[in-house]
């Protein structure tokens, strides 16, 4: 319970948990998270996170978001994107475009879903002609300010399927109306600290393998579910077709439903915590003890 909070395995929960805040509405922790990552030097992530985070969490936001300069300017904006209503619609084409661009096929659920598909797996090839027919599509200040951020956002993303939630954003601010992004007039409910420790982690991946087996789980099924049933909820979110296509599409790759899905985690769940209780115990006194 000692151990200082500062080696790699512990930022990798701190990034971790940012985003679990700022996907659940809890404007606190994300200002505690800001803190300890900017006190381990971790500006620089934050910063260049913080448009991925916008695209992944809340697109339409992409047309409000202001690349921050320091860690009040940060603040201020995750805070905001963390009372959004999210909207994950370019997170999940994004995703299924991704796999699509891997050579996946299994994607492609129906003749109406390919053109989208195509368009950005295709675009994962060949980003430049992408981006000039963003360019010569923009109509209003609004797309422009999002095709600008999601631009940005490109460069700094290190994965691809960041990149892809970059570009299917863009694509759905050209090709249709960017919906209006609502803010959130519901309190965040407690927020479970653990859940930072996940399939983002090092120790989440040994810990969640073990209550897996506990369980006789198998643990590539039990690292998914976490993420699906618990890490990606949020407090709340529009309608988001896509998204929800993702998630029936990845169950199907496990051989589940979205139901059979949910049944094993809520097995799993009670095991995790327990497995966490002592790491979570850890991270809460560092997170309220700055």
């Amino acid at each position: 319970m000692n151990r200082p909070f500062h080696d790699q395995q512990d930022i990798e929960i701190l990034q971790s948990l940012i985003q679990k805040a700022v996907r659940r509405g809890d404007a606190e922790i994300v200002r505690r998270v800001i803190q300890c990552l900017v006190q381990r030097n971790n500006q620089e992530w934050l910063r260049r996170r913080a448009p991925i985070l916008v695209f992944e969490e809340c697109w339409t936001y992409g047309q409000h978001f202001e690349h921050p300069k320091d860690e009040q300017q940060l603040t201020e904006q995750l805070v905001r994107l963390a009372g959004t209503i999210k909207n994950k619609n370019a997170c999940g084409l994004g995703s299924l475009a991704y796999q699509l661009y891997r050579g996946d096929e299994t994607v492609i659920h129906n003749d109406a879903m390919e053109k989208d598909l195509l368009f950005i797996a295709v675009a994962m090839s060949k980003p430049q002609p992408f981006w000039e027919w963003a360019n010569h599509g923009i109509e209003g200040e609004g797309q422009k300010k999002l095709v600008e951020n999601a631009n940005k956002g490109f460069i700094y993303a290190d994965q691809p399927w960041d990149k892809a939630f970059m570009l299917a954003a863009t694509y759905l601010a050209v090709t249709s109306k960017i919906s209006e992004t609502i803010i959130s007039s519901k309190p965040p409910d407690e927020f479970p600290i653990w859940i930072a420790i996940d399939r983002h982690t090092t120790l989440g991946v040994e810990k969640i393998t073990a209550a897996a087996n506990e369980i006789k789980l198998e643990p590539a099924i039990a690292l998914w579910l976490t993420f699906y049933f618990e890490g990606a909820q949020c407090n709340e979110m529009v309608p988001s077709p896509w998204w929800e296509q993702e998630k029936i599409w990845r169950m199907k790759k496990l051989g589940l439903t979205l139901e059979e899905g949910n049944r094993y985690y809520e097995r799993l769940k009670p095991v995790l915590k327990k497995i966490l209780q002592e790491e979570e115990e850890r991270l809460r006194e560092v997170i309220f003890n700055l």
